[in-house]
């Protein structure tokens, strides 16, 4: 039989919480049971009372548990003596949580490298350089995400539709299948491509529920109504066909002279993607803290300047030939570094500071 002691000094500022599944004995005052009423004192503060006997009367008392022992008294009932237990365990708790989440965002951190890692070196060496030195990180996320989704849904595609984009878009390279290509692009012809107009009239029937997928990549900031943009992007589609939209959720002026928003979260695509009469299948988002310093300043440092050393490698390997570009790249490397102390592009611990945003929908059949 276990013994615990109530502090000497206790008083009726102090609170005792004392239950469990069975029977406490109470020496010399009698018994308490599990569910005993618990009496208010003054000032808002609770004290346990032992029938008519409040726990301040009971100073210095030893309270014995009946039961098999302290480790099992606390497996299946805690005992709050005094506030600082109290403190203590409440400590020992979120350390311990903070521990677990830290080793888990350590693990999902390394995955995310690595996935990308292996994404990036499954491409030909010119392109690979590119994604190292010349894209921006975010955009490089985006399309690991891209191919990552084909490749696991393998969706097939007789017309794609790249919308104020190009054909040397490279998301078109993930799709690994042969397909039409239609550019719809504003800068060929404003008059019928701008997103900002209502794409529902007779001008626009040749290209309605015509494309199996449509593809809208970096595009929505430099709209004034994205909302409408959206919706238009809908008309574009075959009953089932596929939406791909990605933009950024923080970022500085660029893409002169039309430039209205910073970004957009994932919710708002997702809300204009249901106005819009499709099915939401994936949205997700790359979120960096380093990332969105570095973007709200417009600074699109490439993976092998901002992010792990592991990109870093890949890019040398790459430019082994040329030391003069080995060593610009070594030269941007060291002032992000300066720049960004102590700071990883890929987080550590969960961050709500996304940097790019994405989503795929469909088109109801």
């Amino acid at each position: 039989m276990a013994t615990v002691f109530l502090p000497a000094d206790a008083g009726c500022q102090t609170t005792f919480i004392i239950y469990g599944p069975e029977k406490i004995g109470v020496m010399p005052s009698g018994h308490l049971r599990t569910g005993s009423q618990f009496g208010s004192v003054g000032g808002g503060h609770r004290l346990l009372c032992i029938g008519q006997t409040p726990v301040r009367r009971l100073r210095g008392t030893k309270v014995a548990i009946q039961s098999g022992g302290v480790r099992h008294f606390l497996r299946k009932a805690p005992i709050l003596i005094f506030p600082k237990a109290r403190l203590l365990f409440k400590s020992v708790k979120v350390a311990w949580r903070d521990i677990t989440l830290g080793a888990r965002a350590v693990e999902d951190r390394a995955a995310t490298v690595r996935r990308v890692a292996s994404f990036v070196d499954g491409f030909a060496d010119g392109f690979r350089l590119r994604l190292l030195t010349q894209m921006d990180p975010a955009r490089v996320l985006s399309l690991e995400a891209f191919g990552r989704f084909f490749a696991t849904n393998g969706i097939k595609f007789d017309k794609v539709a790249v919308v104020s984009g190009s054909v040397t878009e490279p998301e078109l390279l993930l799709l690994n299948q042969d397909f039409e290509r239609f550019v719809l692009s504003y800068e060929d012809n404003p008059e019928l491509f701008d997103l900002g107009k209502d794409w529902s009239g007779v001008k626009w029937k040749a290209h309605q529920e015509t494309y199996d997928l449509v593809l809208c990549e970096q595009v929505l900031e430099h709209v004034v109504n994205p909302q409408r943009a959206v919706t238009n992007l809908a008309l574009l589609l075959r009953p089932g066909g596929i939406l791909h939209i990605s933009v950024p959720s923080v970022n500085n002026r660029h893409g002169e002279p039309t430039y209205f928003y910073s970004g957009f979260a994932v919710e708002t695509l997702e809300h204009w993607a249901r106005e819009g009469g499709l099915e939401i299948l994936e949205t997700s988002a790359f979120s960096s803290d380093k990332g969105s310093r570095m973007y709200s300043t417009s600074d699109w440092a490439a993976l092998a300047e901002s992010g792990p050393v592991v990109f870093l490698a890949m890019g040398l390997r790459l430019l082994w030939r040329r030391p003069w570009k080995a060593m610009q790249l070594l030269r941007r490397r060291a002032r992000n570094a300066v720049t960004y102390p102590f700071q990883p592009l890929f987080p550590v611990r969960e961050t709500k500071n996304a940097v790019v945003s994405w989503l795929f929908a469909r088109k109801a059949s």
